[in-house]
């Protein structure tokens, strides 16, 4: 696998790139907008379109953590240590929004981070996008 400054060669080079560069700086381009459209009350950053529902902050928060953590660079001895602690933050927004649903009732996990930013709630993100959220944490974590 190329470093970051290592050229990239042939079809496997570009697909590693692909890989551990530009994916996770297209998904974190992608949370970073929505997140963005959450701060400035911008509905149509939020939405990923006019039509299509808000996108649950916690769950863009975790799309960009996770985007981070595979950014990070691989051959790199503190970054495991990182890579761990973000997957786990992860992880943990995606369990407690999963014992939100069928364990707790209301955290309020869903403001934490936007309380007083929009007019209308931000609301829980998916039992299926906090599913999948936390199995992706899990695979990060273990993967680094």
């Amino acid at each position: 696998m190329p470093g970051y400054g290592a050229p990239v060669r042939g079809r496997a080079g570009v697909l590693s790139w692909l890989g551990t560069v530009g994916l996770p700086c297209a998904v974190g381009g992608v949370a970073t907008l929505a997140l963005v459209g959450w701060f400035v009350d911008g509905p149509v950053l939020r939405r990923y379109g006019s039509t299509l529902p808000d996108a649950r902050v916690n769950a863009v928060v975790c799309l960009l953590v996770l985007a981070v953590v595979q950014a990070l660079p691989h051959r790199r001895r503190w970054a495991g240590g990182v890579a761990g602690a973000l997957a786990a933050l992860a992880g943990g927004v995606a369990l407690a929004t999963l014992a939100e649903w069928y364990l707790v009732g209301d955290l309020r996990i869903d403001l934490v981070l936007v309380a007083g930013t929009s007019p209308g709630p931000p609301g829980r993100m998916s039992v299926h996008a906090a599913a999948t959220l936390l199995v992706l944490a899990g695979s990060a974590g273990v993967a680094r």
